[in-house]
């Protein structure tokens, strides 16, 4: 499967207790249910000036009738850690285990905690 891809989904949220909010995650996994493209990346944005979150999806708009597995976006909290590497990568390696088929993830930081945003498929 590619990661090329140009077209991109947009989404302006305030942060939820430094989560995404949940009716954003809804509004993001409903259009690619309603339609044939296949999800390639995710980013993250906390914009503190205006305390928003902006998420944004890459994806392809695949020709044809190709199913997709439905699209699942989780925002976990990693808490507030040690910035070291290991500490992160065993904090980040955990959070995505107790997901299934990630394809791709954001880390984030809002008031000193860290998030984790998996992009998942199925």
């Amino acid at each position: 499967m590619s990661q090329v891809h140009s077209k991109f989904k947009v989404v302006v949220s305030t942060p939820v207790e430094g989560k995404l909010d949940p009716h954003i995650i809804a509004v993001v996994q409903q259009f690619f249910a309603e339609h044939s493209f296949a999800p390639k990346s995710l980013s993250v944005e906390h914009l503190k000036d205006s305390d928003q979150l902006v998420l944004t999806i890459g994806y392809v708009e695949e020709t044809g009738t190709i199913a997709h597995p439905p699209v699942k976006i989780t925002c976990v909290s990693l808490g507030k850690i040690a910035f070291t590497s290991g500490v992160l990568e065993a904090a980040m390696e955990a959070a995505a285990e107790e997901q299934q088929n990630v394809i791709c993830h954001e880390y984030y930081v809002d008031n000193g905690e860290s998030f984790m945003a998996l992009l998942s498929l199925g």
